[in-house]
């Protein structure tokens, strides 16, 4: 009897050592597999949804490229915007009471980086004023003055002047020249100026208008010319006398 009693107090403890062992082998299992189960790190302990990104530039290369993009977003050759008035004395020869600053715009020269160009006018030998413009470098110089024939102030100064004598706005065009309206005895009210390799500028004249307006100058000494709308070229119009002419790389002709 005592020996039965034995066997059976074995048993009991044999089976309750196996439901132990079968626990933690079961507690091991789960563990491993919730382990494998999560995301792998890197080597910086992060998720791959936390790492940085395939297109995500480092630091000193992000730099660079938010540089080259200031520059290409920056005043390109060719264009101009509106500028402060210059006094008058910033113009070579000019005071207050010699000269009457009209109207200014910053151009980025090709040749000669960004120029400002004034349109003035001088009354220093002329009671009525005569319409110039000036080009001041980069360091305040007076890099050219360009007298404007037949263009007269009407003895006009300030914002009156400024009516009858400004930019285009914009003031250039696809052409990369500048534009603007002037005052003038002889009707005549659209002008601009030519970037030129050699110096600064030359100033528009009527050779650019070609052979098909003749009559119309020849017939009405007193022609007006005037600028137009931008065309789908993104080049001013020049009207001549009611009738428009285009840009067409050379000169302005009839379309």
């Amino acid at each position: 009897m005592f020996v039965l009693a034995s066997v059976l107090v074995f048993l009991l403890a044999f089976v309750a050592g196996c439901s132990r062992i079968e626990g933690v082998i079961h507690d091991s299992f789960a563990q491993g597999t919730a382990a494998s189960d999560r995301p792998k790190t890197g080597s910086g302990g992060q998720s791959p949804l936390e790492s940085n990104t395939d297109d995500e530039l480092p630091a000193d290369t992000r730099s660079t490229a938010e540089s080259n993009d200031a520059e290409s977003s920056g005043p390109q050759p060719g264009t101009a915007e509106s500028a402060e008035l210059p006094s008058a004395e910033a113009i070579e020869g000019c005071d207050n009471s010699t000269c009457s600053v009209s109207d200014a715009v910053t151009y980025e020269h090709l040749y000669q980086g960004s120029v400002t160009v004034v349109l003035f006018a001088d009354f220093s030998k002329e009671e009525y004023g005569v319409c110039k413009v000036a080009v001041l470098s980069s360091d305040g110089g007076t890099a050219q003055i360009l007298p404007l024939d037949f263009a007269t102030a009407y003895s006009m100064a300030g914002s009156d002047l400024t009516n009858i004598f400004y930019f285009l706005d914009p003031a250039t065009d696809a052409t990369t020249n500048i534009f603007f309206r002037m005052p003038g005895m002889d009707g005549w009210s659209a002008s601009g100026l030519r970037p030129v390799s050699t110096g600064n500028f030359e100033l528009f004249d009527l050779d650019y208008v070609a052979a098909d307006f003749s009559d119309i100058f020849n017939s009405r000494p007193m022609t007006s010319l005037s600028w137009g709308e931008l065309d789908e070229n993104g080049n001013y119009e020049l009207e001549i006398e009611g009738t428009f002419a285009q840009w067409d790389g050379q000169k302005y002709s009839a379309p």
